[in-house]
C-alpha cells in the first residue's frame, strides 16, 4: 500500500533579492547624505549672504593734526566740527568674525584702516579745524568737509571735497572728483574714468591738463602767470571749472 502525502505549495526563491534590497537601502542612505550636504551648503551660503554688523565709537584724547586713510572697502566721511574734540564711528559688516576697531592715533595722525578680508568698514569722523587728509582708498566713496588739505589716491569710488581751505592732490581710477574750495589754493586732480568738477573762489588761476575723451569747460578767467595752479586731467570724462558762487 502506497502512502499519500499532501502536496505542499511550491516556494520560489529569487536569487539576488537580498542584494537588491541592500542596494536600495544604500541608495536611500546616499540620498539622505546628499540632502544633509545641501542643507549645510544652504546654511553656509546664507551666512555669507547675510553679514553681521558692529558699531565702534571713540573720542580719542590725543591731539590729531591729520587723518590718514588706508581702507579697502567702505565709505569714509571726515568733517570739521565746531570744537577741538575728535570723534570716530566705525561700522563694520563682516562674515566670519568681528574684526574689532580699525582706528588709532599715532604721533598726531588718526589712522583709519580696513578690517581685513570678508569685511567692510564705513567711517564717520569729526575732527578739529586745520586737519589735513591723506592716504589711499581701494573701494568706496570719500567725502571730506572743511579740511585744510587733501592728498588722496582712490581706486574705485567718488571723491568729494567741500569747503576745502588748502592744497588738493587727488587721483581716481574709477570715479568722479568733485571739489569746492573755500580759499584759493593749488589743485591737482586726475580721473582715469570719471568727471573732474572744481569750484573756486575769486582769485588768479592758471589751468593746465588734458582730456583724452571728454569736454573741458573752463568758466573762469585764466592767466599764464597766475598765483595758483589748477592741473586737471581726465582720460574719459569732463573737466569743469566754475566760480564758487555759481549754482
Amino acid at each position: 500500500m502506497s502512502l499519500m502525502y499532501p502536496q505542499r505549495p511550491a516556494r520560489y526563491v529569487w536569487f539576488g533579492s537580498g542584494r537588491r534590497r541592500g542596494y536600495g537601502m544604500a541608495r536611500a542612505g546616499m540620498a539622505l547624505a546628499g540632502v544633509a550636504l545641501i542643507g549645510v551648503g544652504v546654511l553656509l551660503a546664507s551666512a555669507r549672504l547675510s553679514p553681521s554688523s558692529e558699531l565702534y565709537a571713540a573720542e580719542p584724547d590725543e591731539r590729531v593734526d591729520s587723518v590718514e586713510l588706508a581702507t579697502r572697502s567702505g565709505d569714509v566721511r571726515v568733517r570739521v566740527g565746531s570744537g577741538d574734540s575728535v570723534r570716530v564711528e566705525q561700522r563694520v559688516s563682516y562674515w566670519w568674525g568681528a574684526p574689532g576697531p580699525g582706528y588709532e592715533v599715532r604721533d598726531g595722525t588718526l589712522l583709519l584702516e580696513d578690517c581685513g578680508r570678508f569685511c567692510g568698514a564705513d567711517y564717520d569722523v569729526v575732527v578739529p579745524d586745520g586737519v589735513t587728509v591723506t592716504g589711499a582708498v581701494r573701494s568706496g566713496d570719500v567725502e571730506l568737509t572743511g579740511v585744510a588739505g587733501i592728498e588722496l589716491r582712490a581706486r574705485s569710488g567718488a571723491v568729494t571735497g567741500r569747503d576745502v581751505t588748502g592744497p588738493v592732490r587727488v587721483t581716481s581710477r574709477s570715479g568722479d572728483i568733485d571739489l569746492d574750495l573755500a580759499e584759493p589754493a593749488d589743485v591737482a586732480a586726475e580721473a582715469r574714468s570719471g568727471d573732474v568738477t572744481l569750484s573756486v573762489p575769486d582769485a588768479r588761476y592758471r589751468v593746465d591738463g588734458s582730456s583724452r575723451s571728454g569736454e573741458r569747460r573752463i568758466e573762469i578767467p585764466t592767466e599764464p602767470d597766475a598765483e595758483h595752479d589748477l592741473t586737471l586731467d581726465t582720460r574719459s570724462g569732463t573737466v569743469t571749472v566754475r566760480p564758487a558762487t555759481a549754482p
